[in-house]
């Protein structure tokens, strides 16, 4: 017989599917749900049901199901995310900001939360210094052009060689 979690596993199987392949957030819904049922104790489900319920636009539901993802299990990198872009989503952007200053806390190479977190503080009017100014340059380098990134900025002299970095 399978256990809880196994049966939980096949239940979120399913409901990847039907959101990812199938395009059917609906049926996936409820395949998420039958995995919550399953094992309330996983906590991926509950984030596949938030991805799922954000097509309709229902903030409560879709924060409570990733708050609970992340209580199960705050290493949930995705539940972060996707708790800041639902706050982002209706306007709430010190919540989002929250959200994702703890992602970056965990993972600071997570693909787009620097960005995020640009934008976010860029509509409240820059009241966020700290979400460029605190960063290092491989972080700044994901946010700003690449010409004002020490990565790419020409050297002092231009980019042709210096006379010291020529071969005689």
């Amino acid at each position: 017989p399978l256990t809880n979690r196994a049966k939980s596993i096949r239940a979120l199987q399913a409901a990847e599917r039907a959101l990812t392949v199938d395009n059917t957030p609906v049926k996936a819904a409820g395949l998420f749900r039958d995995a919550i049922l399953a094992d309330p104790t996983y906590a991926l489900p509950y984030e596949g049901l938030a991805r799922a319920l954000m097509v309709k636009g229902d903030a409560k539901v879709v924060e409570a199901a990733l708050r609970t993802a992340i209580k199960l299990d705050p290493t949930l990198e995705r539940a972060h995310f996707l708790l800041g872009t639902s706050a982002q989503m209706r306007g709430d952007y010190d919540a989002a900001l929250e959200a994702w200053k703890v992602l970056v806390a965990q993972n600071p190479d997570y693909p787009d939360a620097y960005a995020r977190m640009a934008i976010a503080a860029y509509y409240q009017g820059g009241r966020h210094p700290e979400v460029t100014g605190g960063i290092d340059d491989r972080a700044r380098a994901r946010l700003l052009p690449s010409h004002q990134t020490a990565y790419h900025r020409p050297p002092a002299g231009g980019l042709a060689p210096q006379p010291e970095q020529v071969r005689k």
